[in-house]
């Protein structure tokens, strides 16, 4: 009931969408500026510097008091950089060295708000309105407002507290030595990839109500399933009887990987109308994981000691207690990329161009859980007309142990009211962590039709294997073995 209270009175006619937002102010201020010095060290010597940054700044008004009505600041901030020197060793020999940093910051702070003056207590985050979802039915009503998830019916609060970082510092470099009819070139490339985040995610407790708790027990395993059966998820939660609850404590993770390039080609240019371009390049990519450790993966071969020691447990990257005493995937050795191609001039206006290359992307895994990495627990369900969550929303935070990190193959499947309902590790790793390989390939013919005219005719091609698919790694991790 104290929340809703907070909930604005209809103002237009009718039984459904009978409240209009009344006129707010909402506006955006982006800053953007760039700062460029070229200086020339000497004849030979060159250096550059670039700098650039962009600011966002938004209030998130939407009508809405924001302690509940999803409204959150936007105060965004992206920083590039980046050093160039180019030195020129001799007539024939060029050495291009350049390093960069890019940074993305993006803070949550919503606005504040004492849970004690709505009767909830006890939680790790206090200080903030509660997330709360499902409050609307499509065939009963309720609440339809759109809280921390943009458009989603029913939901309630501006979601969480958490300061959001993208690093990546760059580096490369290439010697060009030209020697006879031969154009060398040497180099190598580096970017890095963190993704630090500190949040209070599910720390202010994240509620989701439905119809089953104020259904008909009878209903449970029958054909009239929700939205079409008894019960109404609002009076649940003027019940104060939740139908989910996950929980967390403030979290701090680092998600990263690096990626290492290093190639050789020549420009060979064999008689004044046949060039030939051949190279190799190498990719070491290491997978995205969290530095320290502290995000689990499903293992289907770990004892579980919460189901009496049953194959199948949450496991935690490294080496010591609480860890696996492994790696969750395995850096892809052989990635090798031969490049061959070339131009035939058939006669003064016609050349013959072709090539055909390997190419490796970026290697992807567990859907890229840059900021969900930190476990968090969650109390289900048990059926139609039982509370699943002891004593609702009345009692506090029922439990209050939860902990983070926490390393304990155990953990899951979360215990509630001392049943197993289906709350697993939400992550599983591809051991191989094989980047996405991609042949490419083409042929075409460029022809002179008059001066200044030229037109071409090309076949491009390309075939790959082993495109990253990580919601499918996800959803495999629901299976009996990794074989099936």
């Amino acid at each position: 009931l104290a929340i809703q209270n907070m909930l604005p009175l209809p103002n237009a006619p009718g039984i459904i969408n009978n409240y209009v937002v009344p006129g707010y102010t909402n506006w955006e201020h982006i800053t953007n500026y760039a700062w460029k010095l070229d200086h020339s060290i000497s004849s030979t010597i060159k250096l550059s510097w670039y700098l650039s940054e962009l600011l966002t700044r938004n209030p998130g008004a939407n009508g809405f008091p924001q302690s509940f009505g999803g409204g959150v600041p936007m105060d965004n901030r992206n920083f590039t950089t980046r050093v160039n020197y180019d030195q020129t060793l001799k007539p024939t020999l060029l050495l291009h060295v350049g390093i960069g940093y890019y940074q993305v910051w993006e803070p949550q702070f919503p606005v504040k708000f004492d849970q004690n003056s709505i009767g909830l207590h006890g939680y790790f985050d206090p200080n903030l309105f509660p997330i709360i979802n499902g409050l609307n039915n499509t065939n009963s009503g309720g609440w339809a407002g759109a809280g921390q998830f943009l458009g989603t019916p029913g939901a309630l609060g501006a979601g969480y507290q958490a300061q959001l970082w993208e690093e990546k510092p760059t580096a490369n470099t290439n010697l060009t030595w030209v020697k006879g009819n031969h154009i060398f070139k040497f180099g190598g490339e580096y970017a890095g990839e963190g993704l630090p985040e500190r949040a209070n995610w599910r720390a202010n407790g994240a509620f989701t109500f439905s119809n089953a708790e104020t259904s008909d027990p009878w209903q449970n395993g029958q054909a009239l399933n929700y939205p079409n059966g008894t019960g109404f998820s609002y009076a649940s939660f003027l019940l104060g009887i939740p139908d989910t609850l996950a929980l967390s404590q403030p979290t701090g993770t680092k998600m990263g990987n690096h990626l290492l390039g290093v190639y050789a080609q020549d420009s060979w240019k064999v008689t004044r109308r046949l060039t030939i371009d051949y190279g190799l390049r190498y990719d070491y990519e290491t997978y995205l994981k969290e530095t320290y450790g502290r995000q689990p993966d499903l293992s289907f071969t770990t004892p579980n000691p919460t189901v009496g020691g049953l194959l199948g447990a949450g496991i935690f990257e490294g080496y010591g207690p609480g860890r696996c005493n492994c790696q969750f995937s395995h850096v892809y050795p052989y990635a090798f990329g031969p490049r061959l191609g070339g131009a035939f001039q058939l006669n003064p206006k016609t050349v013959i161009r072709g090539g055909v290359g390997v190419a490796y992307g970026i290697v992807q895994t567990s859907a890229a859980f840059n900021y969900g990495v930190a476990t968090y627990n969650t109390y289900n369900a048990l059926g139609y007309g039982i509370t699943p969550v002891p004593n609702g929303l009345q009692g506090g935070n029922p439990y209050p142990n939860v902990t983070w990190p926490n390393f304990s193959p155990g953990q899951w499947p979360v215990l509630t009211a001392g049943l197993l309902p289906p709350s697993n590790p939400n992550i599983f790793y591809d051991p191989q962590a094989r980047p996405p390989r991609i042949l490419q390939f083409s042929i075409g013919v460029q022809r002179e039709l008059a001066n200044g005219i030229v037109v071409e005719a090309s076949y491009v091609g390309n075939r790959g294997a082993w495109f990253p698919a990580p919601l499918e790694d996800q959803i495999s991790a629901n299976t009996l073995t990794p074989a099936i």
